[in-house]
Order: structure tokens, then sequence, then C-alpha cells
């Protein structure tokens, strides 16, 4: 899988955890909200309808009673229709609205009192009572209170149905408040575990890539990468790797060159049929031809990367090559003559400066010494 599309998906999946919690608050909310709408459309209409019933039915019996007991009250029956009706009404709307367990009884308990009480108030009923005292105490009040105590309990019971909604409605809300903590809290984590982690998966073989790159600058080709992923970041480790195996089989090559080529070299020097030293740029020796070290008798010394200079101190013939070092008078070509059994032996000394071109520049720069003694006794004869 490409970076790109696992960059893509890591987006997609935050989007998806995004939406997840939204559509999970939402629907809680939703939930509480209907349980809250569904107390007040319900409990709350059949309280009104009740206590509305219950106004209405006060009235009533207040013209009755009225028409019982007090002389001076002139008796409107178009006012106590427009109480019926409006008894009627209510009773209608809470006959509709029953939402909760016995309210249907106590319901039909008010239909049957208030038909009851219609035809005990009726005219031809009315009319035809002769003790009104008696039958008002008797006969209607009692089914007054009936029906009043029928809506007192229809209150009630839709009063009690509200609290209980109520405590409902704030369990869910503490439960949703609950989950939805607990989801939050799992998607915040693995949020967070995705925002230290991601980057990371991105970085983290790029360092590894340049931290590699410098190796194999600085000539290190054992260096490797280790990916085995399908992106391109395998692809990269597979390439690296690849490279850096050419690169340190070129370099083993050209290693066994140049040893050899060095090889080669020290022994040409080495059979040289001169007296030949090798300095390096600080003046130590490191290459001593064959006839140099019978010549200036240092068969049994080891002198490689010793001073030049300090071995000089006790050899007169080395301090003689290394008169230009030694007195600074730069390189000349000097001539020595050695007695031995009465026979005269004259040599030349050279010294050259080895030097090599500074990449990417015209400059030269020294990296050594090459100090030649040469017996020149034949040509003198």
């Amino acid at each position: 899988m490409k970076i790109k599309t696992k960059l893509f998906l890591a987006f997609v999946f935050l989007l998806v955890e995004f939406l997840f919690v939204s559509i999970f608050s939402l629907y809680f909310i939703f939930k509480i909200s209907q349980q809250n709408n569904l107390i007040t459309k319900d409990n709350n209409l059949s309280i009104s309808y009740s206590e509305n019933m219950l106004q209405s039915m006060d009235k009533i019996n207040d013209f009755n009673s009225s028409s019982v007991f007090n002389s001076h009250f002139v008796p409107d029956r178009k006012e106590l229709s427009r109480f019926l009706t409006n008894f009627e009404k209510n009773l209608v709307n809470e006959e509709n609205n029953i939402t909760e367990t016995g309210e249907m009884e106590l319901a039909l308990s008010v239909r049957e009192n208030f038909e009851k009480i219609k035809s005990l108030i009726s005219d031809s009923a009315w009319n035809s009572v002769p003790d009104k005292p008696g039958y008002y105490y008797a006969t209607l009040l009692p089914v007054v209170n009936e029906i009043k105590l029928a809506l007192y309990a229809i209150s009630d019971i839709n009063m009690n149905a509200i609290i209980r909604k109520n405590h409902t409605a704030n369990d869910t809300a503490s439960h949703s408040y609950f989950i939805l903590s607990i989801i939050a809290s799992i998607f915040f984590l693995v949020f967070f575990a995705f925002i230290f982690g991601f980057p990371k998966y991105i970085a983290d073989p790029i360092e590894i890539l340049a931290k590699n790159v410098n190796e194999i600058a600085n000539k290190n080709f054992k260096v490797r990468m280790a990916f085995n992923s399908n992106d391109e970041f395998g692809q990269i480790s597979k390439a690296f790797n690849d490279i850096a195996v050419n690169l340190e089989e070129f370099n083993r090559n050209e290693t066994e060159i140049l040893i050899e080529r060095k090889e080669l070299a020290e022994s040409a020097i080495r059979k040289m049929d001169e007296a030949v030293l090798i300095l390096d740029v600080n003046q130590n020796i490191i290459l001593v031809s064959i006839l140099a070290e019978k010549l200036l008798n240092l068969n049994n010394i080891n002198i490689i990367n010793r001073s030049a200079i300090e071995v000089a101190q006790k050899n007169d013939l080395l301090k003689f090559m290394l008169r230009g070092l030694i007195e600074d008078i730069g390189f000349q070509t000097n001539t020595f003559t050695i007695t031995s059994n009465d026979i005269k032996t004259t040599y030349t000394s050279e010294m050259k400066v080895i030097t090599k071109p500074v990449k990417n520049s015209d400059l030269i720069v020294p990296i050594g010494y090459m100090i030649s003694l040469k017996n020149i006794s034949k040509s003198f004869n």
C-alpha cells in the first residue's frame, strides 16, 4: 500500500471517528429530548384536561346548589349548558390522550358519572323532584364527588408519570453521559496515539535513511535498511541496500587494487639501486629501500613511523641526507664523501616534495618527501 493511500485512509479514519462521536451524541440528545417531549405532550395535557374538568364540575355544582339553596338565584340554563359543553370537550380530549395504566378506567368512570349528572340535572328530572335539597344531597352531590375523585386520581397518575419519566430521563442522560465519556476517552486515546504514532511512522524511516546515507558518505558500506513494508519506504530500503552492496563490492575491489599497487610501489622502492627514504608530511619515515638500510646501517633498527630528524641525530649520513629539512635551507643537491680503507666514496643527496592535487581545485598540497642518496664516485673517475 502506498504512503499516499495510507495518509488518505488515516484522515478518513479521523473523519469517521469524528462523525461517529457526533452521531452518537446527537442520538442520545434526541432520545433525551424525545422523552422530555413525551412528558410535556401527554401527561401535562392530561393534568390540564383534569383541571379544566374540575373547574367546570365546580361551576356545575355551584349552579345546582344555588338553584336549591339560594332563593334569589335566577337559573340560566344556557350558562349551565356552557359548563357542560366545556366539561364534555375536555373529557373527550382526555379520552383521546390515555397514556398511563389505570387512566382508561378512571376516564370511563368520569364518563359514566358525567352522563349520570347530565340526566339528573336535565329539565325533566329536575322539575319532577319535590324535595330538591334532599335530592341534591342524596343523589346529585355523591355523583359529583365521584367525578372529582376520579379527576384527582387522573391528575395524580399523570403527575407520578411525569416524576417517573423525569427520573428515567435523568437516568438516560447519566447513562448517555457515561457512555459518551467512555467513547470519547477511547477515541481521544486513539486520536493521540495516531497523532504521535503516524508522524513517527513517516519521520523514522526518513531519519534512518539520512543516517545511513551519511554512513555511506563516510565510506561505511556495511549499513543496511530493514524496512519490509510494501510501500515506498520498502522500495527505498531495497534500493538503498542494493546500492550499499554494490558500493561495498566496488570498494572492496578498489581497496584490493590499491593494496596491490601500494605493495608494487613499495617493492619497487625497496629494490631500487639507490638509497631512498620516503617521509610523510610530518617527516616520519614510512618507507626505506634495502640499499638505504645498508648504507645507513639501519638493518637491525625499526625506524618505520619514527621521526626522520630524531633518527638522524645518531646517524651522520642520514643527517646529511636530511640537511635540507634540518637546517631549513631548501631542497638542494648536496655531495658527501666517505673514506674507508683508503678508498673515497662520494654520494649525492637529493630531496623532492611529493604532492597531490586538491579535488575540485587547481591547488596542489604536499603529502610527503622522497630523499635519495646516489653513489657518484664512478662518474668522478
